[in-house]
């Protein structure tokens, strides 16, 4: 076995104790995100808003919509004041149903947030995913260098035996 087979072996051998090694760090850095979120005073608060009229038909004017949309306008208590707005909502939402709504910490609408488990599974998946990434980088470009240098070696190989059936 040539040295460049057992340098290329040793880095195969490296990738996978770094993706192993990579689990447990994913699950701790998924662990500490979560528990940072729930910790956080300033997500959004979620309040019962009270439907108080009909549905009504947005049309979409921006990019920001995919297409057109129903609002509902509502009314919500925060903070120990009566609020209102207009939220999106289905068309079968109708006067008098109750909505979950998020609010942040001025009492205005604001979008849900991801829940901290899944924020924690998120950033977990991502921590193993770049570290695996980076493992098999190094593993492709081991493999091709040394392949470049195993090749040139049998050159050299090669041209070695026709000089010598040549006799020189």
């Amino acid at each position: 076995m040539r040295s460049w087979d057992r340098w290329d072996g040793a880095v195969r051998l490296l990738a996978v104790v770094l993706v192993l090694a990579a689990v447990p760090l994913a699950i701790w850095v998924g662990s500490a995100t979560s528990a940072a979120d729930r910790a956080d005073t300033r997500r959004p608060v979620t309040v019962d808003a009270t439907v108080t009229g009909g549905p009504v038909l947005v049309a979409s004017a921006s990019g920001a919509q995919p297409a057109d949309y129903w609002q509902v306008p509502v009314r919500w208590k925060f903070g120990g004041r009566s609020r209102a707005g207009l939220i999106d909502a289905g068309p079968g939402a109708r006067m008098g149903d109750r909505i979950a709504l998020s609010v942040g910490a001025d009492g205005q609408p604001t979008a849900t947030p991801p829940s901290a488990a899944a924020d924690g599974i998120d950033r977990g998946l991502m921590v193993l995913s770049g570290i695996s990434a980076v493992a098999m980088l190094l593993v492709v470009t081991t493999h091709w260098l040394m392949n470049r240098r195993r090749n040139a070696d049998w050159d050299r190989a090669w041209r070695n035996l026709t000089r010598t059936r040549q006799g020189r």
